[in-house]
């Protein structure tokens, strides 16, 4: 799940620490934050039986994440969930077209996945 949010017109912002303490709230689900003054997200895993499932309950946690560690409760710019698959299928897609990447970081999420 990937969730974005942007502040309303105005002179608000939101610091990298603010927007880090994210990582532990979200600890368990392997989150990756975004970070610029005005705009602040989040990537994270939702275990879900379909996408519909995992954009309710993904939303759920990131506003449950956000209020906890004091973030702003800016709009929702960009909310994206894939499914494994299509996650590995982008990432074959990328490794084609750039002749880049070896899987290691594929493999470490994997292995990370498995305990």
């Amino acid at each position: 799940m990937l969730v974005e949010a942007a502040a309303p017109a105005g002179d608000e912002t939101v610091s990298l620490d603010a927007v880090e303490r994210l990582v532990g709230v979200l600890g368990d689900c392997w989150p990756v934050v975004l970070h610029r003054p005005r705009r602040f997200g989040a990537q994270f895993a939702v275990d879900a039986v379909s996408c519909d499932e995992a954009l309710t309950s993904g939303m759920t946690m990131w506003r449950t994440a956000t209020e906890l560690v004091g973030l702003p409760q800016w709009p929702v710019v960009r909310a994206e969930v894939a499914t494994v698959d299509e996650m590995d299928r982008e990432l074959d897609s990328w490794r084609h077209t750039s002749g880049r990447g070896d899987g290691r970081c594929l493999a470490h999420a994997g292995a990370r996945g498995a305990q």
